[in-house]
């Protein structure tokens, strides 16, 4: 039986079962609509050979119906779409950049159109009542749609962005699904205005109007070969149980009707390739709809797709052109010049035609001169370093592609080794903490405040920063979060400064300056804020305090001696060394990794300049040359490069230099200042939980064997994982050990979608949740069929119509197909019984023979596609003259016709009619319809609740035991009752 997903199939095929029973309409006619206002036609459009691109169809494999692109093998979906909602129907525009599609997102079904790409998704239709099935004009300026805005299906013609919407067929019956001729002079489309669903062909003024198909079922879903000389469509003709489809192929004007597809299964929605040597198609050969392609013979079926979730309404674009990423380095202020063919040198055209390029989106921090031939120049803004990139398109002359990115990095990239550089910035208009990459790119604000926060300083493992804050006092306090920028919290509280934190090696402590003596000290804590101790005491200031990566001496400037110097000491305070001895300021210290040397700040030359010494002093040497203010120094983890504070460039920025002063790189560029660096180490980063999938039976526990859900996790560090809930599934219990094994237990009788979520953790870091979905399959039920009570007598003495009630415990009713049939054709003929009406109730008319009389079984079928029941209606038809008509304990249908009758029921939920004669009508044990007819007739109910029709004459009501309706009941002609 069809899952929940199918259900919006399900739907589209009630309609067109339904659309066979519908009464007849006013035959084809080929005057224009008076009402509606014509559009002008377009030109013809010359069709031209395509190449086979990307397939668009609708899915549920992620819960909800989204649009997604496959190609003609059927690897690599890619989801076009993300809503709670219904995305369907798509539909490729001509040259395969555009996408016209229905979606209910707004409430209703509405028209959309968005690029072929899934992006600049815009609405076209505002209406309350639905609207779908887009088609785009080959011309790409207009759309065709069906609506049922004016009360039932019909088909309207807009401008392709959503003006002019007017309406081309107005008739009582469904006009719907509606295509485009390839050249754009016609629409051809579905409808049942004929009694059954047939398919017709009108001009795109909505004259012309002519019936391609004449079959006594469903026939639907055309669409236009490219070379419009066919039309492939499906139809229910071949099918007695009115449930499969199957495609078929025609002519253009209607012959030549052959059937392509022959597995018993539904195939439906044909879709030709734009070669046209292909189509492709939705079928339920596998127990739910599935993307197949075969070629236009029928012959080579190939699956698409292969999914859980339903596939269904395909749509083929043609092949466009590609344009790949292209990537360039220069030097900083460096023109880059790229000869043709450039960019294009790795671009692809699908029929080989020469591509020539224009630019999409030019670059952020340079100028370009873009040639058509692929050439470019690229000048980068004075003194820009980092990344920067433009993007561009390329075209055959009939089609383009979609953009391309050109990347250019001026003077290279740091390696992967070193980990994020945090600073200081007034960029937003406050001093606040940033971080960014170590080529400057990716620079992102970590507070917000409106009090200053300064001073950032990694611990060493990458994942926590400490910083000085004035929000919670105006004071300077240390604060401490983690290198995301949350959990911050307040280590420090004082009424004096607290600043200038450095993380021990081992991460255990924080060294920091405090004016709370008196004069700016050096202290250290535990990194929690806790065990606060002085080491220093002197009346001068000692700052800048910086642990040596052994952790057994801090380096920091102090001018005890008259001058700022650099000084160690032990972590004690014990053991203090001087190191410089210079009448210029030395300051901000900060050992290399590997600890064999200090870099620090000096104006010993006469302005301030990054110096680099040993531990103990000597051989100092001096790395930078410039006339600005170069300052606070920071190594890289690896020791392989400095970062630095520079105003060479007219303000405050961060820079950074190989450790021995070479290649100096600007990394940031703005007006404000941004200072302090800190350099981190790359971080232990979290794994990657992927979600997974998998599927069980219903009341079958689902075992799944280590490594389970962690089989397609990954470490960045390849450190070993495992897994742990986070939230446990809504329907059933769940089992998830460490080793990524688990035993999931459905509720009893639970069918659909559940799912929980986990975590995988290597121990050090935890990733984020990851969604295991399973999907719990129904153990199909037969659908049900019964009759109901509130049948009619249609008054010509020889039919009736009979109330069914059908259900699917399975599904929703609406996707059943209900048939009957007679036994004995020489009373009820087969084209005597007919199925009307959607979903839980259906009408049967029975219309027997006038000149026949006796009994027949008429064989009532419901059909869920895979699941049939039946039940029997007996038809006792009686003479002109008086009869004794007798029911079974079944449901009957009794018709008196002529004559003084007797008809009795008997058990069951019964339909009697009385004809011309004054007759007595008992309806026995059940719920019956009791119709008299003219004549004086006696209606007896019998026990159950009953509906007493009296018809023209003094009749006598008697509704026995139930709670019976007296229809028709007029003492003013002599009707009378005993009140039961």
């Amino acid at each position: 039986m069809l899952s929940a997903p199918v259900r919006r199939l399900t739907a589209l095929m009630s309609v067109a079962t339904m659309a066979v029973a519908l009464t007849l309409t006013p035959a084809v006619t080929t005057t224009a609509l008076a009402s509606a206002v014509a559009p002008s036609a377009p030109a013809a459009v010359v069709v031209a050979p395509a190449t086979n691109g990307p397939i668009a169809f609708t899915s549920y494999r992620d819960g909800s119906g989204e649009l997604y692109l496959t190609d003609a093998a059927g690897s690599g979906p890619t989801r076009l779409t993300s809503n709670t909602a219904l995305d369907e129907q798509a539909a490729f525009s001509a040259d395969g950049t555009r996408i016209a599609f229905a979606s209910n997102r707004d409430g209703n079904s509405e028209i959309y159109v968005m690029d072929a790409d899934g992006t600049d998704q815009t609405r076209l239709t505002v209406n309350t009542s639905a609207d779908s099935k887009p088609e785009i004009s080959p011309d790409g300026t207009q759309i065709v749609f069906a609506s049922q805005r004016d009360g039932n299906s019909e088909v309207y013609l807009m401008g392709v962005d959503g003006t002019n919407q007017t309406r081309l067929t107005d008739d009582p019956g469904f006009d719907e699904q509606p295509a485009f001729s390839p050249d754009g002079t016609k629409i051809v489309f579905s409808s049942n205005r004929d009694g059954d669903g047939e398919i017709y062909l009108m001009g795109i003024d909505g004259t012309n109007l002519t019936q391609l198909t004449a079959d006594s079922t469903f026939d639907g879903e055309p669409d236009f070969s490219p070379d419009g000389t066919h039309i492939a469509f499906a139809s229910l003709r071949d099918d007695v149980n009115g449930r499969a489809f199957q495609i078929y192929l025609m002519d253009v004007d209607g012959a030549n009707q052959a059937r392509l597809t022959l597995d018993p299964s539904s195939n439906r929605l044909p879709a030709f390739s734009p070669d046209g040597t292909q189509i492709a198609f939705a079928t339920y050969r596998h127990g739910s709809f599935e993307i197949y392609r075969m070629n236009v013979d029928g012959t080579d079926a190939t699956r698409l797709t292969t999914n859980t979730g339903t596939n269904y309404e395909p749509d083929w674009g043609v092949a466009l052109p590609k344009a790949a990423a292209d990537e360039y380095e220069t030097d900083p202020d460096t023109e880059l010049v790229v000869a043709a063919p450039g960019v294009l040198s790795n671009d692809t055209d699908p029929e080989g035609d020469p591509l020539t390029a224009a630019v999409d989106r030019a670059p952020s921090f340079g100028t370009l001169a873009l040639a058509r031939d692929g050439s470019f120049r690229y000048t980068p803004e004075a003194g820009f370093t980092g990344v920067d990139t433009f993007t561009y398109a390329v075209s055959d002359g009939a089609t383009s592609s979609f953009p391309g990115t050109v990347r250019i990095t001026m003077a290279g990239v740091v390696d992967g080794t070193n980990g994020p550089i945090a600073f200081t910035s007034g960029r937003d208009g406050n001093s606040e903490i940033y971080r960014m990459d170590p080529d400057g790119i990716t620079q992102t604000r970590l507070t917000s405040h409106d009090l200053t926060d300064t001073q950032p300083a990694f611990s060493p493992d990458g994942t926590q920063l400490a910083f000085v804050s004035t929000r919670d006092a105006s004071n300077p306090e240390l604060y401490l979060m983690d290198a995301d920028g949350t959990s911050q919290t307040r280590l420090t509280i004082n009424t004096s400064t607290d600043q200038q934190p450095a993380f021990s090696p081992d991460g255990e402590r924080l060294a920091f300056v405090s004016a709370r003596d008196g004069n700016f000290e050096i202290y250290v804590m535990d990194a929690d804020g806790s065990n606060q101790a002085r080491l220093t005491t002197t009346t001068a200031a000692d700052q800048f305090p910086a642990f040596s990566p052994d952790g057994d001496r801090i380096a920091f400037m102090s001018s005890r001696d008259g001058n700022a110097e650099i000084y160690v000491m032990g972590v004690d305070g014990t053991n203090l060394t001087r190191l410089t001895t210079k009448s210029g300021i030395d300051q901000h210290p900060v050992f290399s990794p590997d600890g064999t040397q200090i870099a620090f700040a000096s104006y010993r030359d006469g302005n301030s300049e990054i110096y680099v010494m040993g531990v103990d002093g000597a051989n100092p040497t001096r790395l930078t040359t410039t006339p600005a203010v170069d300052q606070l120094p920071v190594f890289s983890p690896d020791g392989g490069q400095i970062a630095f504070v520079s105003s060479r460039d007219g303000n405050s920025e961060i820079y950074r230099m190989g450790a021995d002063g070479t290649n100096p790189m600007r990394l940031t560029a703005f007006s404000a200042s941004d200072t302090e660096p800190d350099w981190g180490a790359e971080p232990n980063r979290a794994p990657h939980a992927l979600t997974d999938g998998y599927g069980t039976d219903e009341d079958t526990d689902l075992v799944v064997a280590a490594p389970g859900v962690l089989g397609n996790d990954t470490d960045p560090e390849a450190d070993a994982l495992t897994a742990a809930v986070s939230t446990e599934p809504a329907h059933g219990t769940l089992v998830l050990a460490g080793d990524g094994s688990f035993t999931y237990t459905p509720v009893a009788g639970f069918v659909g979608a559940d799912s929980f979520t986990y975590a995988a953790s290597d121990g050090v870091a935890v990733s984020e949740p990851a969604t295991v979905s399973i999907t719990v399959d129904r153990v199909n039920r037969p659908p049900t069929v019964t009759v109901s009570t509130g049948g009619t007598c249609l008054g010509d003495g020889h039919s009736a119509r009979v109330v069914l009630s059908v259900s699917d415990p399975d599904s929703l009713p609406g996707g059943l197909s209900v048939t009957a049939t007679s036994t004995r054709q020489a009373l009820v003929p087969n084209s005597g019984l007919r199925v009307a009406g959607r979903g839980s109730t259906r009408w049967l008319t029975v219309a027997t023979l006038p000149s026949a009389s006796g009994r027949a079984s008429v064989l009532i079928t419901v059909n869920d596609g895979a699941l049939r029941s039946r039940i029997t209606v007996v038809v006792v038809a009686g003479t002109d003259r008086a009869n004794l008509l007798t029911g079974t304990a079944g449901a009957d249908l009794l018709l008196a016709r002529g004559g003084e009758d007797t008809g009795d029921g008997a058990g069951g939920i019964d339909l009697l009619c009385g004809g011309n004669g004054n007759d007595r009508l008992g309806g026995g044990a059940g719920s019956d319809a009791v119709q008299g007819g003219s004549g004086l007739d006696r209606l007896i109910g019998g026990a159950g609740a009953d509906l007493l029709h009296g018809g023209s004459e003094a009749d006598f009501f008697s509704g026995g035991a139930g709670r019976d309706t007296n229809l028709d009941f007029r003492p003013a002609q002599g009707d009378t009752t005993d009140g039961s």
